[in-house]
């Protein structure tokens, strides 16, 4: 079930695309940039169908079974990092310094996709966002992606 669903995983969001497990329940895929927020939210639909679409166990038995999980979607934005600047006067201890920020902001963000993905099984796309306003899951459908 694990290789299945990583590959439907990677096979809905593109090949050059990173897809891996997160812990036990869940899975990670890092899209690098969306362009257009209409993007984001056609992405994380088709990765929920994709999923959720019924696997065949022991299809060349003579008693195949469907499985279908119901799993949720959490979809969290990390925000644009810093631009790469000239080796003028960097220090060691900045660039120590900003790969340690920038590893707790992707830590914090799958923190947060994980936690909204447990939110999303009670919505009927299985897809949820934070929202930017009251900082609440919302359905994916639902959200302002300005």
């Amino acid at each position: 079930m694990i290789f299945t669903i990583a590959a439907r995983l990677w096979r809905s969001v593109g090949s050059s695309t990173e897809v891996g497990r997160y812990d036990d329940n869940s899975f990670v895929v890092i899209v690098e940039s969306v362009k257009q927020p209409s993007l984001l939210r056609s992405l994380g639909l088709r990765v929920a169908a994709a999923v959720r679409r019924p696997v065949i166990l022991n299809p060349y038995s003579t008693s195949p079974r469907d499985f279908r999980g119901d799993m949720g979607i959490g979809v969290a934005r990390l925000p644009a990092t810093r631009e790469s600047r000239a080796p003028s006067r960097q220090t060691a201890a900045a660039d120590t310094s900003f790969h340690a920020d920038s590893l707790g902001l992707a830590q914090e963000a799958m923190h947060e996709a994980s936690q909204l993905a447990k939110s999303a099984c009670t919505m009927a796309s299985r897809c949820a966002i934070m929202d930017a306003y009251s900082r609440k899951p919302i359905a994916l459908e639902e959200a302002d992606l300005r």
